[in-house]
């Protein structure tokens, strides 16, 4: 947030009621963190900063809708493979549990490429396995210092991996059962659901930047209980 007001001058603004070929030339004034007045040669406030929208478009920022910010860290990381192996490989179940510096480290890295690539809200279907009350808060203070809007919708499923992929209970060992797991399977240990229901979706004054939601992991991994 600027201290002073932002004067963006001459781009053709998307606006929602705009033609989308040819929008028309207009600015914008920016004070705090709200847009004040899209119009057409606004005078701009003392010491306003101006930035120049010449031949350039205005538009509003983009959502991701969806997105995992635990994978990250994961880019390049293996040659393609099919998506049975790519699930056992890849996802947080298949390796040891990171540490907190790591997982808000990931949250900040990935939260900048979508910043940079001109999105300003994040839905982040996270999964975080085992799952940690500290990790959910690193996560969340990753958004809020790098200041993106972010839907957090913890990842959650309650059928586990070996009945989710067909053929696995029957081409599989016995001994290998409880190791073919969903990254959004529960923690015995923990009552992860009570926990984002008490602290998170039934408090509403944490953030006015953060919001949330309870991401089912996919049809096959969810019961409809």
């Amino acid at each position: 947030m600027s201290e002073k007001p932002i004067l963006i001058k001459g781009g053709r603004v998307m606006t929602p009621d705009a033609d989308p070929h040819v929008p028309k030339f207009q600015d914008i004034l920016i004070e705090g963190t709200h847009i004040i007045k899209i119009g057409i040669d606004i005078a701009a406030p003392s010491g306003a900063r101006i930035i120049n929208a010449t031949d350039r478009l205005v538009v509003p920022g983009f959502i991701n809708a969806h997105y995992h910010s635990h994978d990250t860290l994961g880019k390049g990381v293996m040659e393609e493979t099919p998506l049975e192996t790519w699930r056992l490989l890849a996802l947080p179940p298949a390796y040891p549990k990171r540490s907190r510096e790591e997982i808000k480290a990931r949250t900040l890295l990935g939260a900048l490429e979508c910043l940079r690539s001109g999105m300003t809200c994040v839905q982040d279907m996270v999964t975080l396995y085992p799952f940690d009350p500290e990790h959910l808060e690193a996560v969340i203070e990753a958004y809020e210092e790098i200041g993106i809007r972010a839907v957090v919708g913890l990842q959650y499923g309650d059928i586990k991996g070996i009945d989710t992929i067909p053929f696995w209970r029957d081409v599989f060992p016995e001994e290998f059962h409880d190791k073919l797991t969903t990254a959004a399977e529960p923690d015995k240990n923990f009552d992860q659901l009570g926990h984002f229901i008490d602290k998170y979706l039934n408090n509403k004054t944490i953030s006015d930047r953060i919001s949330w939601a309870l991401g089912p992991s996919a049809p096959e991994r969810c019961s409809s209980e």
